[in-house]
């Protein structure tokens, strides 16, 4: 977990980049543990697409992980909102968040 400790440490610092190349090569490993851990740490720099595939790592391992999948249902609703063009419609007489 000190590789955790030092991630958390880089983010508070600023250096998102560094930091996510600590979480990248966590993520290769297969330690579920940290894994759990690094969810939040993707969250915290904006990395939501790699945070849900970690997700589902963990849910592959553990399908019952009630938490996990909270925190996937979450960061699937905030990628959504994020990503979501409203002028991608050229339909203007509707509301292009109801379409």
């Amino acid at each position: 977990m000190d590789k955790i400790k030092n991630i958390k440490e880089l983010i508070d610092n600023g250096k998102a980049q560094e930091a996510e190349k600590l979480l990248d090569e966590i993520f290769k490993a297969d330690n579920i543990e940290e894994l759990k851990e690094i969810i939040y740490l993707y969250q915290r720099i904006g990395k939501y697409g790699k945070a849900i595939n970690v997700c589902n790592r963990v849910l592959e391992q553990e399908p019952d992980n009630k938490t996990v999948a909270k925190q996937k249902e979450f960061l699937t609703e905030i990628l959504k909102f994020t990503q979501l063009d409203i002028y991608a419609s050229t339909n203007l007489h509707n509301d292009p968040w109801f379409e």
